[in-house]
């Protein structure tokens, strides 16, 4: 698989850029996050965006700390899409980064406040929320894995401030890799996405906004284009909606994306390197380092192996590499193909949660369940909302609840028969703490058991 590589001094963000971390909303009960597309077939483009462009909507948000001379403060704009007729938006999230009191514009002109549910830097992603006083039209979400070169698309954004105005044309090419930004960087260092390639013009203040095919539905993110600072010459990218919908589950039940830990430092194979193990390509990812009883350890990999397949998918690069890692969830179980000593291997590789820091609050959050606590085990948690109470899991430190299987997004239902709706009722629950306590989570739309014991017996004397 051929990829073209954008240079890093061409490419431009769409929006402002900035850090705002988010906490949890929770939707609806039973009401999904998204509407899934069926392929609508292929109405005149007119009357398609007249049908999409009300879900459609434009975002403007107060810099904090960049006051503008003579003008107030600074303002961010871009463009959003709304999946759920109850207010969830998807943009960019450069377009919310240092923004707070966010304003969303609909087409019909009318504002509402939003507030940020989620937001992931390296994909550049972020999920907001309004809360209007009737259903909204909402975009369904298509599948990007299946379209093609040469097919028909169209974008719809707020470019310079125009607001829903319209380009049209074709994908021009599928996994481009984009590992690097002009400068304003994007947040946590270099962002890595398989974007695709457009004509269709886009341009500053597009960000965020729905890149859409012929079906009307949303097959990626509009997100930057080529050309520094100037208007795009015919070559934009978007961020692949099926990257999209991997994170918002994740976005809206925690407020960032949940990452893996594989334990490995990897480099790119150069001609000498390639010839030094024997190699006769370059293709591939070189692990430089493997660290013990990480889950590539545990798999069999060692330093020294050239991964040339991740789940099934050949890689070309290391940036293959990181990219597919980096878009596996926690709980997984890969099959990696590597070359070692001139010779095929094939090992089956079980990813675990990546450590990540608390949450910080930020004005522009949006904020449910009172504040967040420390519980036992060390556990960052809060109280959930839904029909059955419980205690929505954050972030979930090394040590027996990891062990256990816990995740972020988890929900602590009971310990035993005791219900837990509060950090008090936990900690009561899980005393005393030298014996397992039998522990029901809820996860996505199943519930399970794990046995947990807060302090393991010490071990008897030799």
């Amino acid at each position: 698989m051929s990829r073209g590589r954008a240079c890093p001094a061409l490419l431009s963000l769409l929006g402002v850029l900035g850090t705002l971390p988010a906490t949890s909303w929770a939707r609806p009960p039973g009401e999904p996050l998204w509407q899934e597309g069926r392929g609508a077939g292929r109405p005149p483009l007119a009357a398609l965006v007249e049908r999409c462009r009300a879900a459609v909507v434009q975002i403007r948000g107060q810099l904090t700390g960049r006051a503008g001379r003579g003008s107030g403060a600074q303002m961010s704009v871009g463009t959003g899409f709304v999946i759920s007729s109850a207010g969830h938006v998807v943009t960019n999230e450069h377009v919310v980064r240092e923004a707070d009191d966010l304003r969303v514009r609909l087409h019909d002109g009318r504002e509402l406040s939003a507030c940020v549910v989620g937001v992931d830097g390296p994909t550049d992603i972020a999920l907001l929320k309004v809360s209007p006083p009737r259903p909204l039209p909402v975009l369904p979400l298509g599948d990007s894995t299946q379209v093609k070169a040469g097919d028909d698309v169209f974008v719809i954004g707020n470019p310079f401030g125009f607001d829903h105005s319209v380009t049209a044309g074709i994908l021009s090419a599928k996994d481009r890799i984009v590992d690097r930004f002009a400068p304003p960087e994007p947040a946590a260092g270099a962002s890595y996405a398989f974007y695709l390639q457009t004509d269709a013009a886009i341009n500053m203040g597009n960000s965020g906004g729905p890149l859409l095919s012929r079906g009307g539905v949303v097959i990626g993110v509009a997100s930057a284009f080529w050309g520094g600072t100037q208007p795009a010459q015919g070559i934009g990218f978007a961020i692949p909606i099926d990257v999209v919908k991997r994170l918002l589950p994740q976005l809206a039940a925690v407020g960032r994306a949940v990452r893996s830990w594989l334990g490995v430092d990897v480099q790119a194979l150069d001609p000498p390197l390639a010839e030094a193990f024997g190699l006769t390509s370059t293709q591939g990812a070189l692990l430089a380092s493997v660290q013990a009883q990480s889950p590539a350890a545990l798999a069999g990999l060692r330093a020294g192996d050239v991964v040339v397949s991740w789940g099934g998918h050949p890689l070309t690069g290391v940036e293959d590499f990181k990219i597919y890692a980096q878009l596996t969830p926690p709980g997984q179980r890969v099959v990696v193909n590597v070359r070692r000593s001139g010779r095929a291997h094939t090992v089956t590789l079980a990813t675990v949660a990546a450590a990540s820091p608390p949450l910080a609050p930020h004005p522009a959050s949006c904020q449910e369940g009172g504040p967040v606590q420390q519980p036992p085990l060390g556990l960052d948690v809060q109280v959930a909302r839904g029909k059955t109470p419980g205690l929505l899991v954050r972030t979930v430190p090394a040590g027996v609840a990891r062990d256990a299987g816990l995740l972020p997004g988890d929900v602590i239902v009971q310990v035993g028969a005791k219900p837990v709706a509060s950090l008090g009722a936990l900690a009561e629950a899980l005393a005393p703490a030298h014996a397992p306590h039998a522990v029901l989570v809820r996860r996505e739309q199943g519930s399970f058991w794990v046995a947990l014991a807060p302090h393991a017996p010490a071990p008897p004397p030799p």
